[in-house]
């Protein structure tokens, strides 16, 4: 082996053994706070994307398949609800529910739906995912139709 080879070969070496830690510690932290809070669940949204961010292309999808106990729609999920402002806005206010599956449904309300909800109590703590769905449903269904007034 050459001195290229054995210098290129160590450059690998080190960037495969920088890259794995990193995976391992998002793991290890997204796996903690996953099932906790309506904070630890926007926190786990956040490492998500913070991961994502520094890891090198395709690292990412491994960390999710090889070191999280979920999938990659579920990685989807947590970050769309870490990036909403207003389950962000509303984190410790204590009327969110701290399930992620009906955070996530809360994410599909338009801003005044969400807000008049909140102040009403039909978003609570206690909600849970086939109510939100059928919360959404029922407002969109509510809406006029195009082409009709």
């Amino acid at each position: 082996m050459s001195d290229i080879q054995q210098f290129a070969g160590a450059d690998v070496m080190s960037a495969n053994s920088i890259a794995q830690p990193a995976a391992t510690k998002y793991a290890q932290r997204i796996t903690a706070c996953q099932r906790k809070s309506v904070e630890s669940i926007i926190e786990c949204g956040r490492l998500l994307i913070a991961a994502k961010d520094e890891l090198k292309h395709g690292e990412f999808l491994k960390m999710i398949e090889n070191n999280l106990p979920f999938k990659r729609s579920t990685a989807q999920a947590l970050m769309k609800i870490a990036v909403d402002r207003r389950i962000a806005k509303y984190q410790h206010a204590g009327c969110l529910p701290a399930h992620w599956p009906t955070l996530v449904k809360l994410t599909q309300l338009p801003d005044a739906a969400f807000e008049a909800r909140i102040a009403d109590g039909t978003i609570h703590p206690g909600l849970e995912r086939r109510p939100a769905v059928e919360l959404i449903e029922t407002y969109f269904s509510s809406l006029p139709k195009k082409g009709t007034r």
